[in-house]
């Protein structure tokens, strides 16, 4: 009787109509408002006698200050030393210092800030001191300390590069060598 029950219960399904029932899900993704920026985290001015006689307008070669006559055995020769640039405010200039890319809001832009938290470098005798930073974006030009870009998103190229440049004091350098401990900052953030 088991038997036949089963057998009568298996055609029935069998012979029965085949339901097909379709769903859809909506996939959705939250993005987060993100930066990513990207810079060096240490950054060497090698810089030569020649270049640094250039930037103070002399040259590194010996300089003739002319002739010097007088009566007797004693003369005053008059060297003084020649007139140069005061090595108290040099440019210092690194492009392509850093790149962000971003994603944030349609409402939001994408803000980069320059800044000198510790602005005396020493080779351990003597001081060079940064000071006035700016910024800018790649092709840019030099006009604060904030620049501001629309999102760039994560894909190809998008990144947004940018420049920083600051006053270079050396007028407290008097010995040859490595100067370091001065850093300049790169803070970048979507409001």
């Amino acid at each position: 009787m088991k038997k036949v029950l089963l057998l009568v219960l298996l055609a029935a399904v069998a012979s029965a109509p085949v339901m097909a029932i379709t769903a859809s899900t909506e996939i959705r993704i939250n993005m987060p408002s993100m930066v990513i920026l990207y810079y060096r985290d240490q950054v060497t001015f090698d810089v030569s006698d020649s270049q640094l006689a250039a930037l103070v307008g002399v040259s590194p070669n010996p300089y003739d200050e002319g002739t010097a006559t007088g009566s007797g055995m004693t003369i005053d020769a008059g060297v003084a030393g020649t007139t140069y640039t005061s090595p108290s405010s040099v440019t210092g200039t690194i492009n392509n210092f850093w790149a962000v890319r971003s994603i944030g809001a349609p409402t939001e832009s994408t803000e980069v800030t320059v800044s000198i938290p510790t602005p005396s470098m020493s080779n351990g005798t003597d001081t060079i001191t940064l000071s006035s930073p700016l910024i800018r974006l790649t092709a840019g030009s030099f006009s604060g300390t904030v620049v501001s870009f629309g999102p760039t998103g994560f894909g190809g190229s998008a990144a947004q590069l940018g420049d920083v440049q600051f006053t270079v004091d050396m007028s407290g350098a008097t010995t040859s060598g490595m100067y370091d401990g001065a850093f300049v900052m790169i803070s970048a953030v979507n409001v």
